[in-house]
């Protein structure tokens, strides 16, 4: 999602563009950001693809052992493919369009199995590819979805899953400060044919768990935690604890810690317990990556990117691999293209744990 327009003065933040009605160019940025925050160099960044509005990143693993990293082009209207070794460019999944393999503003989008999940805004939907030849197998979610954006999918067993679909829909009329937004949690059974059941509407009405501008969610099923990026600017953008049953957990996480917008949002799990919550605090001006401890969600510091900018989805990729032997985090860049960091180099800026590396 592009930064979101403030015509307010808020508190600790200042307008980057000063003329109010301004879509997509407002982005704030703090009056005293900490200049001491260590700078981490972008490992590889992919070719640029100028107006296709590259969105978010997610990686698989194919049979070979390759690692592919996908995402979606906005404006193009597909799903570009890349090395996740090199960031040399291997092809595209679908083409402009409402009908199956066709796609109208992809946003969120995750792989999982031999199954990409591709969130359609514009086609109202979630529509599902087979991996590595990107064929359709079906879409869910046109009946009941008004503006869908990000999604997080937990394996539930062999080609069953529960999907959760972030939907920014909004009555006209109604302003992001009185907004009620919702994830929508569907059973889907991708086994023998595609078929899904909305469950639930997840989010507050009220109180401080009420979503006002959502796209980005992701999940913890060690913990059972589900958090999603509330992304209004009018009293901080943060981070919810919900959880994977879709009750408000009580915690707002990284209000004051975020200098601009909270976007995409990962994790990295170890086995014994401990990791971090990682998310992108967007803006066109000075990108930040802030981490959060996975557990008691304590802020744990940010890292600036020497190059990208304007990250919107991102995707910690924990699997070793022979240029990433313990682990890479994908981003995307300016709207145009994908960067990639060698998860050790924000370990070691932040003092992080980088061996719960899964092979």
């Amino acid at each position: 999602m592009k930064l979101q327009r403030m015509n307010k003065r808020v508190p600790g933040l200042f307008l980057a563009c000063a003329i109010s009605g301004l879509l997509n160019g407002c982005a704030a940025v703090p009056s005293s950001a900490p200049r001491d925050e260590p700078v981490v160099r972008e490992a590889f960044i992919t070719p640029a693809r100028p107006g296709e509005d590259l969105d978010s990143p997610t990686v698989w693993r194919a049979p070979d052992g390759s690692v592919r990293v996908y995402v979606t082009a906005k404006k193009a209207g597909l799903v570009r493919s890349y090395d996740g070794q090199s960031g040399a460019p291997l092809g595209s999944i679908g083409v402009p369009g409402p009908g199956a393999g066709q796609l109208n503003r992809p946003n969120g989008i995750a792989a999982i199995d031999d199954r990409l999940f591709v969130v359609e805004r514009d086609n109202h939907r979630v529509q599902v590819f087979a991996l590595p030849d990107g064929k359709p197998l079906g879409s869910f979610g046109a009946e009941t979805l008004g503006k869908p954006y990000g999604l997080w999918i937990d394996r539930t067993g062999a080609g069953h899953y529960r999907v959760y679909v972030s939907d920014d829909a909004m009555p006209a009329g109604t302003s992001e400060q009185n907004a009620i937004k919702h994830v929508a949690l569907f059973e889907v059974e991708t086994a023998g044919g595609l078929s899904a059941t909305r469950v639930k509407d997840i989010g507050e009405t009220s109180g401080a768990g009420r979503l006002r501008v959502v796209e980005s969610v992701f999940g913890d099923p060690a913990t059972g935690n589900l958090l999603i990026a509330d992304e209004y600017m009018g009293d901080g953008s943060r981070l919810l604890q919900y959880g994977l049953d879709g009750r408000y957990r009580g915690k707002v996480i990284g209000q004051g810690n975020y200098q601009a917008q909270a976007e995409g949002v990962a994790l990295y799990a170890c086995q014994d317990g401990g990791g971090y919550w990682i998310g992108s605090d967007q803006s066109k001006d000075i990108q930040r990556y802030v981490v959060f401890d996975r557990k008691s969600f304590a802020y744990l510091g940010a890292v600036r990117s020497a190059v990208a900018r304007n990250t919107d989805g991102v995707w910690l990729d924990q699997k070793a691999s022979a240029r990433f032997p313990a682990g890479a985090f994908y981003v995307a860049h300016a709207d145009e293209a994908v960067a990639a960091f060698d998860w050790r180099d924000i370990a070691k800026a932040l003092g992080l744990r980088s061996d719960c590396t899964l092979r």
